[in-house]
């Protein structure tokens, strides 16, 4: 090959490659573009969507350029303001917004110009039209791309709801620190040690202690050992979540060394669910219990002759009435014999009258049995629940069965007489009002008690919140079970749930 055909060689290689590398600039530059438009619909979006939260914030939010002009205000702030979006953009914040703390050394803005990131604090911005509004101001800086500072974003949390809602909450204590006061059962709030945090005049008068003393002491010194027990024992109870809001009794020790019945109902003190502490309510029982003692025994005298009258009753209906009757079947029966001396019709009427009497006879028997029952006196307490039992099937076709758990004893007569007439009027609760095809009368013997449950199949029926509240449904028979258990020192409770049946339950000491 001649020299001048390498020249011409070299050239068109040359020349292909500055060719190859111009396309791979030019594909290289496509690309560029390409990146850049992708970062710019980026960077558009970016700000859509920095628009929208800027826009829909809950915070009143604006923009201030380095001369304090207002570049953009949200719609949270412009209603938080008063000012249009169109009248704020362009103008001097201070003369927007009331002009307070600007430009002073305080200011959010004057201190975000000299330097700081971040600046945040309590202001009252004054609007145009005078009203104040307590905000919590921060304040950031606005930067370019370069880091340079164009501007400052400040962000306005409206505080006025919450300042009326701690004014509320402040007018609430303010009150309750009044009832606190001036309640006239003593308060006592306590740690769950027992520890005394604070009380109220109530409790220094009940005491005899100043409020000052009883701040530093511990209730274990104003308790017996063993009322001290009990309120320990009834605040784990709660702990463990009971919910026992009944009053009870405990002993309290004075200043000067006296003893008094005290009536308690606690409440838990908690945070964030836990519980820390307790609040006592205390009432003087002393003369409550005096009279709730004069009462049960009223009412213990008051049964005792009602048991009095109905043996008397039962006893003149049997050896009397029903002899009475008995003796007057006789004498018709006698009178019938004669046959001959009598007319058909006269006959026939003496035996009709004779057929009455048989009826009223049983019925005689059957009032004086269920006013004082011969096998209960005679027997004791589980034949004659055996008879209530038998009485239920036969007259009432109701299942009805007595059930023993334990070794029988025999109790003294009046708890017997006590239990039996708990079980019949629980029986004639079920007999009358429950709709039940089944009952259980179930006994148990427990080395020093005796409990007796009667348990029937019917709908069942909702408790109320109180046991007396029975008074007000006319339940009077079972406020009566009830002050019934209470005349042997015992305890009375109804079970009973809607579609599930009920059961009626007494424990005494036996």
């Amino acid at each position: 090959m001649t020299a001048g055909g390498q020249d011409e060689d070299k050239a068109k290689d040359q020349l292909m490659n500055e060719l190859a590398a111009l396309r791979q600039r030019i594909a290289e530059l496509e690309a560029s573009e390409t990146e850049h438009k992708r970062a710019e619909e980026a960077t558009k979006l970016a700000y859509a969507q920095l628009s929208r939260i800027f826009d829909t914030a809950s915070d009143g939010m604006w923009v201030i350029d380095k001369d304090f002009n207002v570049l953009r205000i949200s719609e949270t702030f412009s209603t938080l303001s008063g000012i249009g979006k169109n009248e704020a953009v362009g103008k001097k914040c201070h003369i927007l917004f009331g002009g307070s703390l600007c430009h002073t050394p305080s200011c959010p803005l004057t201190r975000i110009l000299g330097g700081e990131e971040r600046v945040e604090c309590d202001v009252e911005k004054e609007r145009n039209d005078g009203i104040r509004i307590p905000c919590i101001v921060t304040a950031v800086p606005f930067r370019g791309c370069g880091g340079e500072l164009i501007g400052i974003v400040e962000n306005f949390k409206d505080l006025t709801e919450r300042r009326r809602a701690e004014e509320a909450v402040k007018e609430s204590e303010r009150r309750y620190r009044d009832l606190f006061d001036s309640a006239s059962d003593a308060i006592f709030v306590r740690d769950l040690e027992g520890n005394i945090i604070e009380v109220n005049q109530a409790a220094a008068t009940l005491t005899g202690y100043t409020l000052d003393e009883l701040s530093r002491m511990n209730i274990s010194e104003l308790l017996t050992s063993e009322s001290f027990q009990i309120a320990m024992e009834r605040q784990q109870r709660q702990v463990e979540g009971e919910t026992a809001s009944q009053r009870y009794e405990l002993e309290l020790v004075s200043k000067d060394g006296t003893k008094a019945i005290i009536e308690s109902v606690i409440r838990l003190i908690t945070e964030n669910g836990q519980a820390v502490g307790v609040q006592a309510m205390v009432r003087d029982g002393t003369e409550l219990k005096r009279w709730r003692e004069n009462m049960l025994f009223y009412i213990s005298e008051i049964t005792r002759a009602q048991e009095e009258e109905r043996k008397r009753i039962a006893r003149e209906l049997h050896d009397e009435t029903a002899q009475a009757l008995a003796t007057l079947s006789l004498d018709i029966e006698a009178i019938t014999r004669a046959r001959e001396r009598l007319s058909e019709e006269t006959l026939q009427q003496l035996e009709q009258l004779r057929d009455k009497i048989e009826p009223i006879m049983e019925g005689v028997r059957r009032f004086s049995h269920e006013l004082r029952p011969g096998v209960l006196d005679q027997l004791g307490l589980l034949p004659a629940l055996e008879s209530l039992a038998e009485d239920m099937i036969i007259s009432y076709e109701i299942d009805a069965r007595l059930e023993v758990i334990g070794t029988p004893r025999r109790l003294s007569a009046e708890e017997e007489l006590v239990l039996f007439r708990i079980a019949q009027e629980a029986l004639s609760n079920v007999r009358k009002h429950s709709q039940a095809t089944e009952a259980v009368v179930r006994v148990e013997f427990c080395d020093d008690k005796i409990r007796m449950a009667i348990t029937d199949n019917g709908p069942g029926f909702e408790l109320p919140d109180m046991l007396s509240d029975f008074v007000a449904k006319g339940k009077l028979g079972i406020l009566g079970m009830h002050e019934r258990a209470r005349l042997l020192d015992g305890s009375f409770s109804v079970q009973s749930e809607v579609g599930k049946g009920t059961t009626m339950s007494v424990e005494v000491a036996g």
